[in-house]
């Protein structure tokens, strides 16, 4: 019977433990008991409360193109357009069917129209895109939010966004239209007052 070989210093490794893992790696994942299905996988980022930022969601911003805005503006304009129309025509054509009333007494109150028009647009407006939308916006499922933050604009934001407004309307609508081809879908009002519409 053969003696055992004396070592030379050498002895055999002994196997990994799996269970052991080096200072600083990264934990292992957990191991799939065989014959269980994988675990699925949902691609659908969480969905996005109402009102809340866009920038938490994990999604995109989808901006409003220019005709889903020109209906929703249009529904805009009938909502309080008609029943301050409906007024304008009992004010003035009241006063002109009566004979009271002589001409400059009839361009003054054409003029108060004219302001009644201008002070009841602009509450409804810069209340409501400070709200978040307007009442055809919402009805179309469109927000208005700052460019840079995706939250919803202030007061002053929405005055500036006005004032811009007017400006896009005073040069022929070009300042609305431009939504059109810009590549945020930005109005003149709206690169102004650093605004964009979405799709809430």
């Amino acid at each position: 019977m053969d003696a055992p070989r004396p070592s030379h210093g050498h002895t055999a490794a002994a196997p990994a433990d799996p269970l052991i893992v080096a200072p600083g790696a990264p934990p292992a994942p957990p191991e799939v008991p065989p014959g269980a299905p994988p675990a699925a996988w949902d691609p659908a980022p969480p969905a996005r409360s109402p009102g809340a930022p866009y920038g938490l969601s994990g999604r995109a911003p989808v901006y409003a193109g220019f005709w889903i805005r020109f209906l929703a503006n249009l529904i805009d304009s009938l909502i309080y357009g008609v029943p301050l129309g409906i007024l304008t025509f009992g004010v003035i054509g009241g006063a002109a069917f009566s004979g009271s009333v002589d001409n400059n007494q009839l361009n003054g109150i054409s003029s108060f129209m004219d302001l009644v028009w201008f002070v009841v647009g602009f509450g409804y407006f810069v209340y409501f895109w400070s709200a978040g939308a307007t009442l055809g916006m919402r009805f179309l499922g469109l927000r208005v939010v700052d460019a840079n933050s995706m939250q919803t604009i202030g007061l002053g934001q929405a005055m500036l966004r006005f004032l811009g407004y007017l400006v896009s309307l005073a040069v022929c609508y070009i300042g609305l239209i431009w939504a059109a081809f810009d590549g945020r879908k930005q109005g003149w009002h709206d690169k102004i007052a650093g605004t964009l519409v979405v799709h809430a």
